[in-house]
């Protein structure tokens, strides 16, 4: 019996499997391409915001007050659970970022360099105000991710690198698909402050035989944002 994907299906099925093909390319050629322009640490975020989401403290459950008394908690563990802390510059950044945003694009490209400070792992865990904990989280480096760690599992005078960084705004396209407007008028925005948009379109030539097409476009001006096609 001949059967096919309801059309919506289709479009989530291509969506999957080009995010899939784009974290790899992020992975396997952008990453190295951009360490060697001199950036120590490439990371790829899918699916989090860069900070506390903007409704009140105390509006919030009393487990997510107590998580969230340091508003950057969410970026600080996820760097820190990579073996780097950011400066105040690079959290800076951050709130920006989430203070233009109104949707949640594709992902966030961090490229992080190394200031030359240093400090103590039980300074930072003061910092943050955090005891033993794990915290599990999905991203595009790998299909599950566990960030967190435990006292228990780390020298306390072991010394972190801090870091300061850029971040670029990720979305991926597929086939003939375009920036919605809604996209547009945010992308739009965010370029004029100074955050990159890079572009991935991914073309499935032949799933079979494993051939797809990957061009990426790094937006830096808001008259590329208005181009029909990403790449």
């Amino acid at each position: 019996m001949k059967y096919s994907f309801k059309q919506q299906d289709l479009s989530n099925w291509k969506g999957r499997v080009t995010e899939s093909l784009t974290r790899s390319y992020i992975r396997d050629v952008l990453s190295p391409k951009l360490k060697k322009e001199g950036w120590d640490e490439i990371l790829f975020l899918q699916d989090i915001h860069l900070r506390i989401p903007a409704r009140p403290l105390e509006e919030l459950p009393s487990y997510k007050q107590r998580f969230y008394r340091d508003k950057f908690m969410s970026i600080k563990v996820i760097l820190l659970s990579k073996g780097v802390y950011p400066d105040q510059e690079f959290l800076d950044k951050c709130e920006k970022v989430n203070g233009i945003l109104e949707h949640l694009p594709d992902g966030f490209l961090l490229k992080l360099r190394k200031t030359g400070e240093m400090k103590q792992m039980k300074d930072l865990i003061s910092d943050i105000g955090i005891g033993e904990w794990r915290w599990k989280w999905g991203n595009w480096f790998e299909e599950i991710d566990e960030i967190g760690f435990s006292t228990r599992e780390v020298d306390e005078t072991t010394e972190i690198p801090i870091v300061t960084g850029e971040i670029e705004i990720v979305e991926v396209k597929s086939d003939k698909g375009r920036l919605g407007k809604v996209q547009r008028e945010g992308y739009t925005n965010l370029v004029r402050y100074g955050y990159p948009l890079r572009l991935f379109h991914v073309s499935i030539v032949s799933f079979d035989r494993n051939h797809f097409e990957i061009k990426e476009k790094l937006i830096r001006t808001v008259n590329e944002v208005e181009e029909p096609r990403p790449c």
